[in-house]
């Protein structure tokens, strides 16, 4: 089976978000993040899942 293009953006998409929350995870914010993640994505119900997951991830490490 050939994967379309938006099951491909999806698979980026999640390792993108595995990559932020591995960072996070190194400094002991990962569920932190990801709490912060989803109140900005309900807040903002268009913003992406990696935008959202990134704003959290720097919201937590500065």
């Amino acid at each position: 089976m050939i994967n379309s293009g938006r099951e491909w953006d999806f698979i980026e998409e999640n390792i993108q978000i595995e990559e932020i929350l591995t960072e996070a995870n190194a400094y002991n914010l990962k569920q932190e993040v990801i709490t912060t993640a989803a109140i900005f994505m309900k807040d903002d119900p268009e913003l992406d899942k990696v935008s959202a997951y990134n704003m959290a991830y720097l919201e937590w490490v500065k």
